[in-house]
């Protein structure tokens, strides 16, 4: 066993796995199975789904809130988890690290962005985390269970505020500035990435891929204080929702 690494082998949560996952190229992840343990109300979980499907990378989806107890989440009791082959990797913002450069070996349109990968992460969701309403929750997931879900997420939010540390959580106008940041990196653009969706587009969408389709007011907001409703209409259209929350990516073929 590495050291700093839990009794299986996989990472604990920011940090990287070692030693290093053997991801150099697509290929890497096409001739091996790949499993994405992740509820579809988990937008770190849809974001790493968003990332596969866009890549054309065959996976099979758990969805669950938290791994069973077993082989997988024996340790890490949180979500996502992605397995590629006998390889387990926990975190989102630390798989995506190690998946994207592979990615963008044969794509250059999926060149990693370090600081939006992290903005995204460590700010946007945890501040989403805070700012989400009950009255959103209903449309999450019903009445009880919605607001359930959103007594969580703001109780994350609560826990994950620690002077120094890795996460930053806002308000509703921190929100609307993360988003006006996104959009003024566009220039000319339809996209962030130019004229097609780059990496930060794909995870941004995959991000948010719940709140959009559940008609968020907090969400509805942000997109439209930074005009990027034609942005989100175009990611839309290129990958369907209901293929960001599918168990497969052969569900929708």
């Amino acid at each position: 066993m590495s050291v700093g690494m839990f009794p299986d082998g996989s990472n604990p949560e920011g940090i990287d796995p070692s030693p290093a996952v053997p991801w150099n190229s697509k290929a890497d992840l096409m001739n091996r199975n790949v499993y994405v343990y992740g509820s579809t109300r988990s937008a770190p979980s849809n974001k790493l789904c968003t990332v596969l499907l866009a890549n054309d990378i065959p996976f099979q989806r758990v969805d669950c809130s938290a791994p069973a107890p077993g082989s997988v989440g024996r340790f890490y009791r949180k979500i996502p988890i992605i397995v590629v082959g006998e390889r387990q990797v926990n975190d989102s913002g630390i798989i995506l690290k190690n998946l994207i450069p592979a990615l963008a070996q044969s794509s250059p349109q999926m060149e990693y962005n370090a600081g939006w990968d992290q903005r995204i992460t460590y700010e946007l969701d945890p501040t989403i985390r805070n700012v989400i309403q009950r009255s959103d929750g209903s449309r999450l997931g019903g009445c009880c269970m919605g607001k359930s879900v959103v007594d969580h997420m703001n109780r994350e939010a609560k826990k994950a505020v620690n002077p120094g540390g890795a996460f930053k959580v806002g308000d509703v106008d921190d929100l609307h500035v993360i988003m006006k940041d996104f959009k003024a990196e566009f220039g000319e653009y339809p996209f962030f990435g130019g004229v097609n969706p780059g990496s930060v587009d794909i995870a941004m969408y995959g991000q948010l891929a719940i709140y959009i389709h559940s008609k968020c007011d907090f969400c509805k907001d942000m997109i439209a204080a930074a005009s990027l409703q034609d942005w989100q209409a175009a990611m839309m259209e290129r990958l369907p929702l209901k293929r960001v929350f599918s168990k497969s990516d052969n569900w929708f073929k």
